[in-house]
């Protein structure tokens, strides 16, 4: 019963998003409880600078509380891509 809870937050994909907001409200959760956080829009491209002269450079990445040194490359759309 979704009714019991006091909020949902949702983040993600925007197809997902949408999705379950869909099936928290058909759940009976109450509209004004439910919360969505969008980065960016649908069919939205995010532009690359093309001027960032990344290759080679290092970046230190902490992820779940851990220090990791990586090194970015060309073909790397973003350094989450990268730390991926």
């Amino acid at each position: 019963n979704f009714r019991l809870y006091d909020e949902a937050f949702i983040c993600g994909p925007a197809a997902m998003m949408d999705e379950t907001e869909a099936a928290l409200k058909a759940l009976g959760m109450p509209d004004k409880t439910i919360h969505l956080e969008r980065f960016n829009t649908p069919g939205t491209r995010v532009k690359r600078s093309v001027n960032v002269q990344s290759d080679g450079q290092k970046v230190t990445v902490r992820q779940d509380g851990r220090d990791r040194e990586i090194v970015l490359n060309a073909d790397d759309e973003s350094i989450l891509d990268a730390a991926l």
